[in-house]
């Protein structure tokens, strides 16, 4: 079967001549069934459901102990992912109504002949196999934005410097980036340019490399701030941070702190940084203005 992971078929049928010709009369596990199990009434079916990958079931309706209808009812309640085929008599049309209210994917009336219950469960099993595919495609695209969620929230924020996002969508995406506690706080923006001295040419290479010591290193020293910040690794000489409620404490001085903060680049690359800051600002739907005041 291409190496495809079989799927669990269980019939739960409680006349066993009648079991035993659907479970025999076919190779099941040549068809990409597997484990194929059978019981003989709702009470083994969920005995075996606690300890089988079943994706397929063939219940009777009509069975002692617990019947179909009461078997699919706690499925359903165990929230146990299957594809149901109901199969019975003629008397029993009153079921087989619930049965299909129940959302079951078939049903089959006695009497019928084992290929036709087989047609059945392999047109399920491609539906199941597509779901399959479809679960894993998704699940690969929520892992590449959970690995790509850094960069994702850096473009958000450059897209805002820019005015390029929808006021209306700034409250979802803060949250989705898990940035949501800065909805609605006062901050200002803080543009941090390093000078590069004159003729000094470097590759690009090294330039990317300079920048991102230039990114860790201003990252390392805000941890330490009293300052809520997110800071934007913005252009190879230029970095942008929004410091938050820049207020909150009047013996702190954000401009003072800021000056100390740029000493302390100089030291580390010996080269000489300048800042420009914004006026406080409240919702970053006016960031792009922020940034434009801070940018002069």
């Amino acid at each position: 079967m291409g190496g495809e992971r079989l799927i669990g078929f269980l019939l739960v049928e409680d006349e066993e001549g009648v079991k035993n010709k659907l479970m025999n009369n076919v190779s099941w596990s040549e068809h990409g069934f597997g484990p194929v199990l059978g019981a003989g009434n709702g009470r083994e079916a969920l005995a075996l459901l606690e300890h089988h990958p079943i994706e397929i079931m063939v219940t009777d309706i009509q069975m002692p102990v617990m019947n179909g209808i009461e078997l699919i009812k706690k499925i359903k309640k165990r929230e146990y992912r299957m594809k149901i085929i109901v199969i019975s008599g003629y008397a029993e049309f009153e079921y087989a109504r619930e049965s299909i209210n129940l959302a079951v994917s078939e049903y089959l009336l006695k009497p019928f002949a084992t290929k036709r219950l087989l047609g059945v469960a392999l047109r399920l099993q491609e539906e199941i196999r597509k779901e399959r595919a479809e679960e894993h495609e998704l699940q690969t695209l929520r892992q590449q934005i959970t690995n790509n969620l850094s960069a994702l929230k850096e473009k958000f924020l450059t897209d805002l410097l820019h005015r390029k996002v929808a006021t209306t969508e700034i409250g979802s995406k803060l949250r989705f980036f898990g940035l949501a506690e800065y909805e609605d706080r006062n901050y200002q923006v803080v543009v941090m340019e390093r000078h590069a001295e004159q003729g000094n040419s470097v590759s690009a290479e090294d330039k990317y490399v300079s920048t991102l010591q230039f990114f860790r290193q201003a990252e390392r020293l805000l941890a330490a701030a009293v300052y809520p910040s997110l800071l934007l690794n913005y252009d190879h000489h230029q970095l942008v941070a929004i410091f938050f409620d820049p207020d909150q404490d009047p013996g702190e001085d954000l401009r003072q702190y800021l000056e100390e903060y740029l000493q302390k680049l100089n030291l580390y690359f010996n080269l000489p940084f300048t800042f420009g800051m914004s006026n406080c600002y409240r919702g970053l739907q006016d960031l792009s203005v922020a940034y434009r005041e801070a940018e002069v």
